[in-house]
């Protein structure tokens, strides 16, 4: 992943959601919250955030699994069709229009 310049791609899908959802303080409290977890502690979430989270924890998924949805769609197309153009004897040649007629 570290090799893929497209992995910026989905960054910038969970970015733009959280910079939706959540403010500035919000964000450091989330950072907080899993510092403390990567250092074995119990973490602490504010009321504030635990409702938060209880209410939009559902959407905000949403919105990076669509997105990043989106984005590996993309990027898969794309790279079907490189390799098309690199290899276009891998490509299925398209059917023609007398092929789906039942044959008698």
């Amino acid at each position: 992943m570290k090799a893929d310049e497209h992995i910026n791609d989905y960054v910038h899908v969970i970015v733009v959601t959280y910079e939706k959802h959540f403010t500035s303080d919000e964000i450091a409290e989330l950072i907080s919250v899993q510092q403390d977890i990567n250092n074995k502690k119990p973490p602490v979430l504010s009321d504030h955030l635990k409702s938060k989270l209880a209410a939009d924890g559902v959407t905000i998924q949403s919105e990076i699994l669509g997105g990043c949805t989106q984005v590996g769609a993309k990027l898969g197309g794309d790279m079907a069709q490189a390799i098309g153009k690199e290899h276009p004897e891998w490509v299925k040649a398209s059917s023609s229009s007398n092929d789906s007629e039942p044959k008698k």
